[in-house]
């Protein structure tokens, strides 16, 4: 690797100062009328002090940046600063009813990691309310590499190496805390301002994966997902590398190496086919292929643009009697950040 892209890739991104932000507390009142012996009452460890009396109310929302199965991302501006910042919003009734409880509090741990990284998205705090669980990160306003692969159909050699070792980075720095991401595609690497990238949702990460430790849950996105987890095998950290690869032809091409018009079609393609690669790659590309096995919204669609941020009402029924004790100990500031500027 080149001097010049070794400087490039440890250049600190610009760094925001953020307010402390706490849980918000939120009681309605025909909840304590329906129990008044407390028996659905939100534990203690809910009741978390908030020093600066920062809550959801110091926000204005903007725009809904994004839409998951749980949830949703919203860009959010600091009253106070004007600081922007994307804040995900996840259903705890629906995250509780899907069994992916501990898949958030795993994000939580694994962004608390990711401020000593310069290609992984920041976590500034973390907060929650008796419906929802709170992210509130940095924002990054450069687009996703999808949308950029669609604008300009594939990227150039020296465009993907650069790319490629700041993902490795990013990836390194995961694989040495224990955590496989689990989870590599275009969508989920963004740019920031000053065209280097960031890796984001770590939603599926699975951490505190040290000694002989293996997964075995299928998840990932289809067509990057490596053929040890089709094969229902168990699995470690090479299953990054597999989507990292498949990243990599992506941008090359702007095409994807495994094809198929339904499950088991790509199952076959992912685990026996070989890439077909375009006659205009040279034997440099080829090579590296196979060695690898401001306010803008631009990059937004017009259709999550045009909905209003705002947040969903929560299902009484359902979040009346919640076991709050699943969330305990979400709330979290992120000193390092703070402390660093």
């Amino acid at each position: 690797m080149s001097t010049h892209i070794q400087r490039d890739l440890y250049e600190l991104v610009a760094k925001m100062v953020f307010k402390q932000i706490q849980p918000i507390l939120e009681e309605k009142a025909e909840q304590i009328q329906s129990d008044p012996e407390g028996k659905h009452a939100t534990p203690h460890h809910d009741l978390e002090e908030c020093p600066l009396g920062i809550s959801l109310e110091s926000f204005v929302l903007h725009k809904v940046l994004g839409r998951g199965s749980f949830g949703k991302v919203m860009l959010a501006e600091l009253k106070e600063s004007g600081e922007l910042f994307a804040i995900k919003v996840l259903n705890k009734s629906s995250v509780l009813t899907n069994g992916y409880t501990h898949y958030a509090m795993i994000e939580k741990r694994v962004m608390k990691l990711a401020v000593e990284n310069p290609f992984l998205a920041h976590l500034h705090s973390t907060f929650q309310t008796k419906d929802n669980l709170f992210f509130v990160m940095e924002y990054i306003k450069g687009g996703s590499l999808f949308y950029h692969i669609e604008e300009k159909g594939r990227f150039d050699l020296v465009t993907t190496r650069f790319y490629a070792a700041e993902l490795t980075c990013g990836l390194q720095f995961l694989h040495r805390n224990g955590v496989i991401y689990r989870d590599l595609k275009l969508d989920n690497v963004m740019l920031d301002q000053d065209g280097h990238i960031k890796i984001v949702d770590f939603g599926l990460c699975r951490d505190n994966m040290f000694g002989r430790q293996r997964a075995n849950s299928f998840c990932g996105s289809e067509h990057y997902i490596a053929p040890e987890i089709y094969q229902k095998r168990t699995y470690t950290f090479p299953v990054d590398w597999w989507s990292f690869g498949v990243l990599l032809f992506e941008m090359l091409t702007g095409d994807a190496p495994f094809y198929g018009a339904d499950y088991d079609e790509l199952y076959r393609s992912v685990c026996w086919d070989s890439p077909l690669y375009p006659s205009w790659i040279d034997t440099e590309l080829k090579d590296l292929l196979i060695k690898e096995g401001d306010n803008d919204c631009s990059f937004v669609s017009n259709e999550v643009l045009d909905e209003a941020p705002k947040l969903s009402q929560g299902d009484s029924s359902s979040t009346g009697p919640m076991d709050q004790s699943a969330f305990a100990d979400f709330a979290f500031i992120n000193s390092k950040w703070c402390s660093a500027q």
